[in-house]
């Protein structure tokens, strides 16, 4: 589970967890006791980390993680791997706005002709062309071919929006540049949730028109983003209903051969970009700055991110 993400950003959680004498691999943990803040913002968190009040810290803005980076001492701590988590913009294709195919054509298509998308996300990421992330079954190194659609149809309409948090804290300047992209052909974004809570409540009673959000895997599979299109397989989010995308994710999960779920995922992110259902942004990088004085950092491709086990103090 993602921890942080259970809390208000304006409240802070602190969990104190001690080392299990009886852990299941020998000598582990190489530490005493780690102590979490959830909740904290990222300007206090980087003042205390500078300070040496915390010993890792994640989640800082681009422009916060450049400026760190350019430190002599704590930016040669800087660890980073290509992460297996999607940020988007997902339509509620049930009701509303984006029940219409055409309206959600011309929602991905503005948005794949923005320009300084990449200058919002900075190191901390790569624009992505599809759901699924790199490494992954299915993915998709190249942009899937444009298609004609009438921008026309969003002008003078009013989009009311669930933002998760992080657009309002790590990567304020992404959602800021979204909102000079769609103020600039005369669309107005409304945000109506941004909160976790509010995002998933508003996805249940359908009182939003689209989604920003951003999906993470536990564990390295395709099938983790392509059940976002069946209802039964995510119900937190019932913004889709579409018999093929169903049938194929079904088949999907149930096929061994790697080459044909390669291609059955393909098809999968073929057919979610031809109807609109997906507005892919980037593919973040997990990264972590770890004070010098910690030793055996390392980071992984499942949750946790951080393998804390192996964490331990210089001597």
């Amino acid at each position: 589970p993602n921890f942080p993400n259970q809390y208000p950003a304006s409240k802070l959680c602190i969990w104190e967890i001690e080392a299990h004498p009886q852990y299941r691999l020998p000598g582990l943990p190489s530490c005493e006791r780690l102590i979490f803040e959830f909740g904290v913002k990222p300007s206090r968190a980087l003042t205390a980390f500078q300070a040496g009040k915390l010993a890792l810290l994640g989640q800082l803005t681009p422009e916060e993680v450049q400026a760190l980076r350019r430190d002599t001492e704590l930016g040669a701590s800087y660890h980073e791997i290509p992460g297996f988590t999607t940020y988007m913009m997902l339509p509620n294709t049930r009701q509303g706005l984006f029940a219409d195919r055409d309206r959600r054509r011309a929602l991905l298509a503005s948005v794949r002709a923005m320009e300084g998308l990449d200058l919002a996300i900075g190191s901390l990421g790569v624009p992505a062309h599809g759901l699924i992330p790199p490494g992954l079954p299915g993915y998709v190194e190249q942009p899937l071919p444009p298609f004609t659609a009438d921008l026309d149809l969003l002008h003078k309409q009013r989009i009311k929006v669930a933002l998760h948090p992080i657009y309002r804290e790590a990567f304020a300047a992404l959602w800021h540049a979204l909102q000079v992209r769609f103020e600039h052909i005369g669309v107005e974004l409304e945000v109506v949730a941004d909160t976790v809570e509010g995002l998933l409540d508003a996805a249940q009673r359908g009182t939003a028109d689209l989604f920003a959000l951003r999906w993470l895997a536990d564990y390295p599979d395709a099938d983790i983003f392509a059940s976002i299109f069946h209802r039964d397989l995510n119900p937190l989010l019932p913004l889709f209903d579409h018999a093929e995308l169903r049938r194929l994710v079904e088949t999907a999960r149930q096929e061994s051969d790697a080459d044909q779920r390669h291609a059955l995922y393909r098809e999968i992110e073929r057919l979610a970009h031809d109807e609109g259902f997906v507005v892919p942004l980037f593919y973040e990088q997990l990264y972590r700055f770890v004070r010098p004085e910690i030793r055996n950092m390392g980071l992984r491709f499942r949750s946790p991110e951080v393998a804390y086990e192996q964490l331990a103090l210089a001597s």
